[in-house]
């Protein structure tokens, strides 16, 4: 189990907080702080900390699959 961060929306509107999480891609407020990466709380429950992704990898991985829904 790792302990993930709630992120709060600042304003209304302000979707910056919402990522997608590095293991399932559901959208979640939610982020393992030690790496920067998003990570839903039931991920976060059955995940070590070698499990989770670095950032560059989390993200490489979001720009293939973001790519991917528009060909």
């Amino acid at each position: 189990m790792i302990e993930v961060h709630h992120e709060p929306i600042e304003e209304v509107g302000d979707l910056a907080a919402i990522e997608n999480c590095c293991f399932c891609r559901e959208s979640t407020r939610f982020w393992y702080k030690p790496r920067d990466v998003a990570c839903c709380e039931k991920c976060a429950a059955k995940a070590e900390p070698e499990d989770v992704p670095d950032k560059k990898t989390w993200c490489r991985r979001e720009q293939i699959a973001f790519r991917g829904m528009w060909t």
